[in-house]
Parts: C-alpha cells; sequence; structure tokens
C-alpha cells in the first residue's frame, strides 16, 4: 500500500495484557503537555464514522460502564476493526508530530475506539495508563477527537485536571495517559468522540 503521508506508519495491536498504573506523581504539567489541534478530522470523515458506529450491526456498537466500580461510566463503545481505514493514515503523521512534544519514543498505537455518549451518560474522573510487563512497553499518550458539532448536544464537557477542551467538531487534544480526566454528564443530544492510544518502551 503507498501512503499519502511520508512519516512512517505505526503499528496497529491490540492492547496487550496489561495492568493499570495508577500515577505516582500527581504534579502534573498540564501547560506543556495539553496539546490541543484544530481539524483532525473533516467534517464528512466525521459524518462517517458516527455512521459507522451506529450501524451496531457492523462495528459492534455495545453499551459499557467503568471496568472501576469506584468510577461512574455510561455510554456505547466500538472499535474500528479495519486497520486500512483512512483514519488510521490520516492521525498517524499527528501522532508522529505532536507526540514528540510529550514523548517522542511510541512504537504502537491501539485500534481506534468511538464513543457515543447520550442524555445522562458520563465518564468518571480516571486516568488511562497502564503497562504490559511481559512487553516491556506502556500506554503512555491518548489522542481524543470530537466528532460531534458542538450544538448537538449539551454537557457532555471533556475535563482534564484544571482545563475545559474546546468542543468544535474534528479538534482532537492529545495528553498523557496517566492525566486524570473526565466527562461531564450529557443533559441532551448524542456526543461522538474518537479515542486512541499511544504506547512507549517501559
Amino acid at each position: 500500500m503507498t501512503y499519502k503521508y511520508a512519516m512512517q506508519m505505526f503499528p496497529i495491536k491490540n492492547k496487550p495484557k496489561s495492568i493499570f498504573v495508577a500515577p505516582t506523581d500527581t504534579n502534573f504539567d498540564y501547560d506543556n503537555c495539553i496539546i490541543e489541534v484544530a481539524n483532525l478530522v473533516t467534517p464528512d470523515m466525521a459524518k462517517e464514522l458516527k455512521e459507522y458506529a451506529s450501524n451496531s450491526e457492523v462495528s459492534g456498537l455495545h453499551p459499557r460502564q467503568s471496568k472501576d466500580s469506584k468510577i461512574v461510566a455510561n455510554f456505547h463503545t466500538c472499535l474500528i476493526y479495519d486497520h486500512s481505514h483512512k483514519i488510521y493514515e490520516t492521525l498517524n503523521d499527528c501522532w508522529h508530530t505532536y507526540a514528540k512534544k510529550i514523548h517522542n519514543d511510541i512504537v504502537q498505537i491501539e485500534p481506534y475506539e468511538i464513543k457515543r455518549y447520550v442524555e445522562g451518560d458520563s465518564f468518571g474522573l480516571h486516568y488511562d495508563s497502564c503497562t504490559s510487563n511481559e512487553l516491556k512497553i506502556a500506554r503512555k499518550l491518548n489522542i481524543l477527537i470530537q466528532l460531534s458539532d458542538s450544538d448537538e448536544y449539551e454537557g457532555g464537557d471533556l475535563e482534564i485536571g484544571p482545563y475545559t477542551l474546546g468542543r468544535k467538531l474534528g479538534t482532537g487534544v492529545i495528553f498523557p495517559a496517566e492525566f486524570y480526566h473526565l466527562v461531564t454528564p450529557i443533559t441532551k443530544g448524542v456526543r461522538f468522540s474518537l479515542i486512541g492510544h499511544g504506547w512507549c518502551p517501559i
């Protein structure tokens, strides 16, 4: 396959057997380690991704709650199983370009996940960092992209530490997986977002 972008494509691998690792130091550098990027996906691509996710027979969209009983969470989720989907190529350079500002040694990414939040759904304060001792790698970076316009829903704000991030369709946020973050309850409408995780050597 010939890729449109020059940077090497990261391997796409399912999340390995791993354990979640709580941050040992919560004195986070939020100002320099949260990177917000406009227009990472086009409105047409966002629409296509939302349509894919909404067709549960194709996408496998299913309800999910938090795997930790201490965290309140309700939403629907699915993976983009087709690794040749254009979203992988579209975001590859983003990982290369912006991840270097936080970690410069990504070795693989997980399949992208689409989350759908409806009225009453939320995702309480949590972190995403985990470690595979067997492979000597750790999930170090998150990317989250808004697939819904801000006027399509109320509530549903992404908060990372002291910051509330942008809601504009196509806007992406890259940040360390150990940063505590949450999605506030949806009070009206439907919110779709795309989530990815980057792994680095321990």
